[in-house]
């Protein structure tokens, strides 16, 4: 998933809607991609500002979640003053076949304050997993025997590991430009948590901190240096991010914890057509911490899941959670071919790429998984990327899977993740 920190932002034309239509690229749980004052059909707005606004379908896959469809509004006040705008507004629709929602409403307000350093941005969101994952707690955590395999629609066993959570939320964030590459930002997240269970589901047997959902809010601190060269798609720099975070005591909350998190991007050229890029994460929660936000990353845009398609590919999202958790992501960017498309460059990045990650602070030691202390994934991608802008991305990626056998070592077998979905993952 990229991150846009920048206080410049990017906007589809015509054409590149057209684009994004043609590949199915637009994203199920992708990051907001910010508009340019360049856009489609122009208007008069008040002081004699143009508006700009555009409509665009939402089309995505991946193994998890399934096909998925919707649609995006967005309508941006621009102003020779302002870069890249002087607010934004967003309304998205998104649905798929396997019951995840996510629809959401979205403000952006730029170079605010006396000095123009400021940034407020929010979302208010209405998000619900009706087919969420849960194996357990801890990177010991087996497929039980017999539930290794593909059962009808009609048979209860598909249930075992399945759950439903639906998660109203708002996200209020406040940024600050500091010198050169430096900014600060200020977040607040509220949300309101609901569990649903199937019987004989392994969560119902469990009853992990959590079950009982309720309001949680927390506040957020963070700093960041971004050196990224260009910033959608970068052939060099760093993105270095820290943050801590809290959730204090509420009543009928659901859980009183702080965390830190921090994250670590590198980029760097390899000759005139290749890119090798890496992303480091850790996260770290204490205290009262309910099993759904084990999940859950910090920063200035927190992430979802430890595996799927934003963290760890060829793995299912929320196959393994804990309150500690770190990643590495390491891809070689590859150019392939390149060719004109609607008057722009259409350029074919081949990038085979690699994940590892693991979880801890569980009190889980599985003696069966000591051969596997860190789960691995491998796959090969393909990015479009039209007029240096537009990045596509389609992964396969096979990770292994610890199934329980009965043997005095846990079986490996693996799992195949495909993944349709706009931007580059970082």
């Amino acid at each position: 998933m990229s991150v846009n920190f920048c206080d410049t932002g990017l906007t589809p034309s015509m054409s590149a809607l057209l684009l994004v239509w043609a590949l199915a690229t637009a994203p199920a749980q992708a990051q907001e991609v910010e508009p340019t004052p360049d856009t489609a059909a122009p208007a008069a707005s008040e002081g004699g500002k143009p508006l700009q606004w555009y409509v665009m379908p939402n089309v995505a896959f991946d193994t998890d979640d399934g096909l998925g469809f919707g649609g995006r509004f967005e309508l941006n006040h621009g102003g020779d003053r302002f870069d890249p705008y002087r607010a934004a507004y967003v309304l998205q629709i998104y649905w798929t076949v396997r019951g995840y929602h996510h629809h959401r409403i979205r403000f952006d307000l730029v170079d605010l304050g006396p000095s123009r350093r400021f940034r407020l941005t929010a979302h208010l969101a209405f998000r619900a997993w009706m087919n969420d994952g849960y194996w357990g707690i801890g990177p010991g955590a087996l497929i039980e025997p017999g539930y290794d395999q593909v059962f009808d629609a009609d048979d209860p066993r598909r249930k075992r590991y399945r759950y439903s959570l639906i998660q109203p939320f708002s996200h209020v964030v406040l940024r600050a430009r500091l010198q050169g590459p430096w900014l600060a930002y200020g977040a607040a997240d509220v949300k309101w948590s609901q569990v649903r269970t199937y019987e004989g589901s392994l969560l119902a047997e469990e009853q992990p901190y959590g079950m009982d959902g309720g309001w949680t809010t927390q506040l957020t601190l963070g700093l960041l240096r971004d050196t990224r060269v260009p910033e959608v798609s970068p052939r060099e720099g760093t993105l270095v991010e820290a943050s801590v975070r809290a959730a204090p005591p509420l009543p009928g909350g659901a859980g009183a914890f702080a965390g830190f998190f921090g994250a670590f991007r590198w980029y760097q050229a390899v000759g005139e057509r290749g890119v090798v890029a890496v992303r480091l994460m850790a996260d770290v929660l204490v205290g009262q911490v309910p099993f759904y936000e084990m999940v859950q990353w910090g920063g200035l845009e927190p992430v979802a899941g430890y595996g799927g398609s934003g963290t760890l590919r060829g793995l299912p999202f929320g196959r393994f959670r804990g309150p500690g958790k770190a990643l590495m992501n390491v891809e070689a960017r590859i150019d392939a071919f390149e060719h004109r498309l609607l008057k722009a460059p259409l350029l074919w990045q081949v990038v085979p790429y690699g994940d590892l990650g693991t979880v801890f602070m569980t009190g889980d030691e599985n003696p069966r998984l000591a051969h596997l202390p860190v789960h691995p994934s491998a796959g090969l991608g393909l990015r479009p990327i039209w007029d240096e802008v537009f990045v596509g991305r389609i992964d396969l990626a096979v990770g292994a899977n610890p199934v329980d056998d009965g043997g005095p070592v846990a079986k490996l077998e693996p799992y195949v993740g495909f993944y349709l979905m706009f931007e580059h993952l970082y």
